[in-house]
């Protein structure tokens, strides 16, 4: 029913390994400069790939006060809507530019798109893959805007009910593509994570699955990569100036996450049942197992 014609969803990458995306969502701090350091600094950490968003307030929500557009818990308590998204918007002006450096510095690059406007302003840029939110997991027009680029796609699952995620996994069949397990809290608290899902994912939808992750450590990731991820998405700063700082990683966290991730992969090995060194032996002496040297 489903397709498994995804192998690595960024360019270069095996289909067996593991692909780690720095988010830099609204922590760009709207500064052109600090965005270049950003994606400097997600290279030096050893992120496979980084993210931007891509969208204008315009696209996201309405300018209103009206109570169903105010947040009234969490971050971003206090604001509406509008203001959140206006103030977090990266200009999206800057993506050639960001795209070169990414590709330059060797990281993938990948662009979130909320609204079906955007997808021909992101092909003019040359974006070469695609997410998109859980949230606008159920938006056929954008769905159909980005399968008709006929780029590799991640998609978020957080707010997706389980036929949602079919019907979106269907619109994209044959292309490359990859599920995210999310859980949409801000920050997300461990015990909220559910990470078996990433297997039953995998087994149900045949395309390779991981984890967008708003946790406050780097424990889940770990666990994903043991549970088959093969995708890992953490938001990236490098300062406390941003809207996603809360639940982001600095450098040297991130550096931490990737190597622990790294070493994670690497323990899972294959099935293996050779003995485990050539030094020691087991010999049978006298009806008794000794251990013995070579």
């Amino acid at each position: 029913m489903y397709n498994n014609a995804c192998g690595g969803i960024l360019h270069g990458m095996t289909p067996d390994a593991v692909q780690i995306i720095a988010e830099i969502g609204a922590n760009h701090s709207r500064s052109l400069d600090k965005t270049r350091r950003m994606i400097e600094a997600a290279a030096a950490a050893g992120a496979s790939a980084v993210k931007v968003q891509l969208y204008t307030p315009e696209q996201m929500t309405l300018q209103s006060a009206a109570e169903e557009f105010c947040i009234r818990e969490g971050l971003w308590a206090g604001s509406t809507l509008w203001d959140l998204y206006s103030a977090a918007a990266m200009p999206h002006e800057w993506t050639p530019e960001l795209l070169q450096l990414a590709e330059e510095r060797g990281l993938a690059f990948i662009a979130s798109v909320f609204h079906p406007d955007m997808v021909p302003v992101a092909e003019s840029y040359g974006v070469p893959t695609y997410k998109v939110s859980s949230f606008e997991i159920g938006y056929k027009n954008l769905l159909e805007a980005v399968d008709r680029t006929d780029k590799p796609v991640i998609l978020s699952t957080g707010t997706a009910t389980l036929d949602e995620i079919g019907a979106a996994v269907l619109t994209f069949a044959g292309k490359k593509l990859a599920l995210l397990k999310c859980t949409s809290c801000y920050p997300a608290p461990p015990d909220r994570m559910n990470l078996v899902t990433i297997p039953d994912l995998r087994e149900r939808f045949g395309v390779p699955v991981g984890l967008s992750d708003h946790t406050t450590g780097i424990v889940c990731p770990v666990v994903a990569v043991s549970l088959g991820a093969t995708v890992i998405e953490k938001h990236f700063k490098i300062d406390e100036d941003g809207f996603d700082v809360a639940f982001s990683l600095d450098p040297q966290q991130f550096a931490l996450m990737v190597r622990s991730v790294r070493e994670a992969k690497a323990a899972l090995g294959r099935v293996d049942y050779t003995p485990s060194t050539a030094k020691y032996k087991r010999r049978e002496v006298g009806g008794r197992w000794l251990r013995t040297v070579n």
